[in-house]
């Protein structure tokens, strides 16, 4: 065998190393992402679990919430706060769901799967009138997304 057959060989498993190295690399990148996603979801969903708890392991604040939701006029200045920042805080995590649905590629069903909820706080008089007051808070396609959802889509 001469030199230049020993360097074409030399070429031939160069380049095979490096078609095997960005094969690994592929599969390795795609890993990562579902983590970081997985990670991105978790986070939310505790988020909102945590939200929801300080509502069911506080009889003041569950109060606040389902008057807020029924007659937003029988809370006081202090209750009403509370109220605004109890919805922001919902709302907060449901937005994050729907980021990660549409910016990592979460699965629709998850995003869908919050859609009674959002229907539930969002469809009542109060829920209407928090999210005209303050739907600008928000990125514009959310603000869309849920205009559609609770069908007051312009």
């Amino acid at each position: 065998m001469n030199w230049e057959a020993i360097g074409a060989l030399g070429e031939v498993i160069g380049a095979a190393a490096v078609v095997v190295t960005l094969g690994y690399l592929a599969v390795q990148l795609k890993q990562n992402t579902r983590a970081v996603s997985s990670s991105g979801l978790d986070a939310s969903i505790t988020a909102l679990n945590e939200t929801r708890r300080s509502v069911y392991e506080n009889l003041e604040l569950a109060s606040i919430y389902r008057r807020g939701l029924e007659d937003q006029s029988t809370l006081d200045a202090d209750e009403s706060l509370r109220f605004r920042l109890l919805m922001h805080s919902t709302l907060w995590c449901i937005w994050h769901i729907y980021e990660q649905t549409v910016l990592a590629g979460l699965a629709e069903s998850t995003w869908a799967a919050q859609l009674p909820m959002i229907r539930r706080i969002l469809g009542s008089n109060c829920g209407k009138r928090f999210w005209a007051t303050y739907k600008h808070e928000f990125e514009e396609k959310f603000d869309h997304e849920l205009d559609r959802i609770t069908g007051d889509a312009q």
